[in-house]
């Protein structure tokens, strides 16, 4: 699988959920709970954030896209939502803050840049300089909200209506000829750019250093919970784990055993087939094996995988 050249329509993502998010106090509750200081993001900017364990271990991980002061909308797996809403719950004591569900089922999903078609038209080209971008838009007389995500190595923008019920654009943009990627193509792509997410990646055995996501981190951030722990190891300089893009002749296996020299060192936490038998994945690592060039897995040898230069 090659990368995302050109702009391509991407089937429906049901693995994430949406929320907006408004309140004044919106941006300071949740940059109580985050790891990452999201009441400092400006109009319009985005970034993956974490919400820790006191033992700085993850909780969940989603997204958070600032509209303005007082509307954000937040994302995050499927599989992570009920804990995601019950933790928001849990801290919540009375700040002007109120979360409902976003209905994406019209939504259009497409990857490339936004100065291709259809994303052109809405004229939102400065987002191609951010990772992770927000904008409500108006365009014939409707609403939009634009969400670009980098979540796949590769901008993957989200055009979904204000308005309920069926939307005449986003019909006229299934019309466009583009190349059709599904999901299993982003997950390529992630894989390939060695990017950790959720819920392979994201789950309570790992702090956020430990798989090298980084940009979910604000150093030096004011209190969250677990916040002792990851200051500590960022002032250790070495976390216990780390994420290694690796591959193998062989179908690689979510959860499977990496070893070395007879013991186990890690397990894999992502893999795609890249051929009849070989696949790529990530692995996460005891921290001193990490550097290894190989290891060994039930049925084969693993082998350390240079990163994609796409």
């Amino acid at each position: 699988m090659g990368g995302v050249d050109a702009t391509m329509r991407v089937e429906r993502i049901e693995k994430w959920v949406y929320f907006y998010a408004a309140g004044a106090d919106t941006g300071s509750f949740l940059a109580r709970l985050a790891s990452y200081a999201v009441d400092t993001l400006a109009d319009g900017h985005g970034s993956r954030a974490f919400i820790l364990s006191a033992r700085g271990k993850i909780q969940v991980g989603f997204e958070c896209y600032r509209l303005n002061s007082a509307a954000h909308i937040l994302c995050c797996h499927a599989e992570q939502a009920e804990t995601f809403t019950r933790l928001l719950d849990m801290y919540h004591f009375g700040e002007d803050f109120e979360l409902c569900p976003m209905d994406v089922t019209q939504a259009y999903f497409t990857a490339g840049t936004a100065d291709q078609e259809p994303l052109s038209q809405f004229h939102i080209g400065d987002m191609n300089a951010l990772d992770y971008a927000a904008r409500t838009c108006r365009f014939r007389d409707r609403d939009y909200r634009v969400l670009k995500t980098a979540r796949y190595g590769h901008p993957v923008y989200m055009i979904a209506p204000v308005a309920e019920g069926p939307d005449p654009l986003l019909a006229e943009f299934s019309l466009i000829h583009q190349t059709d990627i599904g999901f299993d193509h982003l997950e390529y792509e992630r894989i390939a750019h060695c990017i950790p997410s959720a819920p392979n990646e994201f789950i309570d055995t790992y702090t956020p250093l430990d798989i090298g996501a980084l940009d979910g981190i604000t150093d030096g951030k004011g209190c969250y919970p677990g916040q002792e722990v990851i200051e500590r190891t960022i002032a250790l300089g070495r976390p216990s784990m780390k994420l290694v893009a690796v591959s193998a002749q062989t179908r690689l296996k979510m959860n499977q055993d990496v070893s070395h020299d007879g013991r186990v060192v890690g397990r894999i936490t992502s893999c795609v087939n890249t051929g009849e038998t070989a696949s790529i994945g990530l692995a996460v690592l005891k921290y001193r094996s990490a550097d290894l060039e190989s290891w060994t897995i039930a049925d084969g040898d693993l082998k350390k995988r240079p990163l994609s230069s796409e």
